[in-house]
């Protein structure tokens, strides 16, 4: 048994050492405390806010449409926050609906893309065959969106998109066009890789890509392959048409970069437009690209000095509204400096809603160059509202063919 003095001795060390240790846990409940406090600042200091994104840095860079559609969209900006922006086609803005709105807090990188998806970001069905895609900042009304991406049932190699031959309708140097099935890249950069073959004409000494006029009737062609798979097997069907003439080929052939070249030639100096057509197919048959489209002829006779003229004494600008009276309607064609001896065709429809009302043919020269003018009358009803003009003026090349001149 211990002690008094004993007792007390150790009463006195277990005394002082509670004293040496209260500083100590004082010191350490702060430095406890002053953690918790570091670790409830974290999450506002590693939220950052976004200025919201400038309109001319957005775009749609790429669009599939279809029921697996989806919207691409790039930023040539820095960061930005792009909630509350909206996106809508054509049967949106036709209703006068703001689209779908982009959620908020959502961002796009700096010089980086955001893909939208069908029902999941964006409620509309993008239409493959004929579409429009619009644009639209925060608080901007449907009235005043972008109108950023459209495309028709023809597109530029004069087919509609079909998934066999086509992916994604994508912009490569500011031009839209299809690309192929295994070239759509949503969310990185478009590829550009160019269509399967592209027409070229010689214009002088260079050759132009794409072009949509011939210097003449006589002119040297050639499609370009060099966006074809090297050494892969395919063949190749083309044709062309003028008013006057028409010729066609086909090649097969392994692709090595070299052009299927071809040569127009049609009637020297009366040729006002030619069609041209082709298709590629691959080595197992599938057709990969077309190409349809007519091409403007430069050195087609100039019909720019034709003209009509109302019951006023008016000359129409086909570009502006003239007002009609239900009834007979005189009109005249007028024809400063025709060609001496030169045989006319002109050839009028008069359409009301859609409809034509009037048809007019008249063939016509003259034995000087003075001021030709030819009568005609537009009858109506009283109940049409819209009254459109279509003018067509052909020339005659010889005794048998007749060539169509420009469309006015």
């Amino acid at each position: 048994m211990l002690s008094v003095s004993r007792r007390q001795t150790v009463t006195a060390f277990l005394l002082a050492i509670l004293m040496v240790s209260a500083p100590l846990l004082t010191i350490q409940t702060a430095k406890l405390n002053r953690s918790a406090e570091l670790d409830d600042t974290k999450s506002p200091l590693m939220t950052i806010a976004h200025a919201d994104c400038v309109t001319a840095n957005i775009t749609i860079s790429e669009a599939y449409p279809g029921s697996s559609s989806w919207i691409e969209l790039s930023n040539s900006g820095s960061t930005c926050d792009l909630g509350g922006w909206h996106v809508s086609d054509r049967d949106q803005q036709g209703s006068g609906n703001d689209g779908s709105e982009i959620s908020n807090g959502t961002t796009i990188d700096g010089s980086g893309f955001l893909t939208l998806s069908y029902s999941t970001d964006f409620s509309f069905y993008i239409d493959s065959d004929e579409e429009e895609l619009y644009l639209a900042a925060r608080n901007v009304d449907s009235d005043d969106a972008d109108l950023i991406v459209e495309w028709d049932a023809d597109s530029r190699d004069g087919y509609g998109w079909d998934s066999g031959r086509d992916g994604s309708f994508e912009v490569c140097s500011s031009t839209y066009d299809w690309n192929e099935p295994n070239e759509t890249t949503a969310g990185s950069a478009n590829l550009c890789n160019g269509d399967p073959i592209v027409l070229y004409a010689l214009d002088g000494s260079s050759w132009e890509e794409d072009p949509d006029s011939v210097g003449d009737s006589s002119a040297e062609m050639a499609w370009n392959t060099q966006n074809l798979v090297s050494g892969s097997q395919y063949y190749i069907y083309y044709s062309w048409s003028t008013a006057a003439a028409t010729d066609s080929g086909d090649e097969y052939f392994t692709a090595d970069g070299s052009d299927v070249t071809f040569e127009l030639n049609s009637v020297q100096g009366w040729t006002c437009y030619v069609e041209i057509y082709a298709y590629i197919e691959d080595s197992s048959g599938s057709t990969i690209e077309y190409y349809d489209r007519e091409l403007d002829v430069e050195s087609c006779p100039d019909t720019s000095n034709l003209y009509t003229i109302g019951g006023t004494n008016t000359i129409l600008d086909f570009g502006n509204s003239y007002d009609l009276s239900a009834g007979s309607n005189s009109m005249r064609f007028g024809m400063y400096n025709p060609v001496v001896d030169m045989n006319y065709n002109l050839l009028v429809f008069v359409r009301a809603d859609d409809e034509v009302i009037t048809l007019f043919e008249d063939d016509f020269s003259t034995a000087d160059a003075t001021t030709l003018f030819i009568p005609w009358t537009i009858t109506l009803q009283g109940h049409e509202c819209d009254i459109e003009i279509e003018l067509h003026l052909n020339v005659q090349v010889n005794s048998y063919v007749w060539v169509r001149s420009k469309l006015q």
